[in-house]
């Protein structure tokens, strides 16, 4: 009789231990919590809209500081411009240092003109670099901030015949050399972004959450809130956001440019 309870009791164990055994397995595939965490979806990738060979170069000058607050470190706004410009698939972004170093060399303190964005791109080697200002700033929660960025080219690969407002009609009634050659106004970017984030409004926070879900832990106690808490992810956030539209905005031109040499050549 006792060698049977022993055997019964032996038997419990087992069923239970291998049940055990089996929902921590079922834990550890299925479950993002249980064996280190699983980004929730994939991350908003972006991509290069140019037809090159080879990497397209982008520079990033130092933001101009045009908010009124001086607490606004221009140097980490450029710098984290730089790590987003690098995320982006076909485009690679110069260290901010060297384009510091040219612009001292060019005894430059700031881009203040769009001769001088093409001038400093020219002397790094770059397809093109992105000059913003910060027109607001406020880095208690919520946070906020204001910046325009805009996308100096000076590279054939960047062919362009409008600045980033052009008009469609204009566009129509441009000579057929002018869009081969790739002509535009020196005194406009090819593409230009101004954005105002506000943390406390709906739209801010949705967007937040889009560009959060691929990026944090979904059962990490602040989740995406993390971008509203501090203004260093929040300057990142809005990094992304500012270069999410200006490339959908270069895919659109690009996109525009190839229709219209496709049917000059017709």
């Amino acid at each position: 009789m006792t060698r049977r309870r022993f055997m019964l009791c032996n038997s419990r164990r087992l069923t239970f231990s291998l049940a055990a055994l089996m929902l921590t397995g079922l834990c550890l595939t299925a479950l993002p919590g249980c064996g280190g965490f699983r980004l929730s979806s994939r991350p908003d990738n972006l991509v290069s809209p140019y037809e090159a060979g080879r990497p397209v170069v982008w520079a990033v000058a130092p933001f101009r500081n045009e908010s009124g607050h001086s607490s606004v470190d221009v140097l980490a706004l450029a710098d984290a411009l730089a790590n987003e410009v690098q995320q982006i698939e076909g485009v690679t972004a110069l260290p901010l240092n060297r384009t510091i170093q040219v612009m001292e060399a060019m005894e430059l303190p700031s881009i203040g003109t769009p001769s001088e964005a093409v001038s400093v791109a020219k002397a790094l080697g770059a397809d093109a670099i992105l000059v913003g200002s910060v027109s607001a700033w406020d880095p208690y929660s919520p946070p906020s901030i204001g910046m325009t960025i805009g996308l100096f080219a000076r590279s054939e690969t960047m062919r362009t015949v409008e600045g980033p407002t052009f008009d469609p009609i204009e566009l129509q009634a441009a000579s057929t050399d002018q869009l081969i050659r790739g002509d535009w106004p020196a005194s406009q970017p090819v593409s230009a972004v101004a954005q105002h984030l506000d943390a406390s409004h709906y739209e801010t926070m949705r967007a937040i959450r889009g560009y959060a879900a691929s990026r944090t832990d979904p059962t990490s106690g602040l989740g995406w809130k993390r971008y509203t808490m501090s203004m260093r992810s929040f300057t990142q956030f809005a990094c992304f956001h500012a270069l999410e539209e200006l490339v959908r905005n270069e895919h659109g031109r690009m996109e525009l440019i190839r229709s219209m040499q496709q049917a000059a050549a017709q």
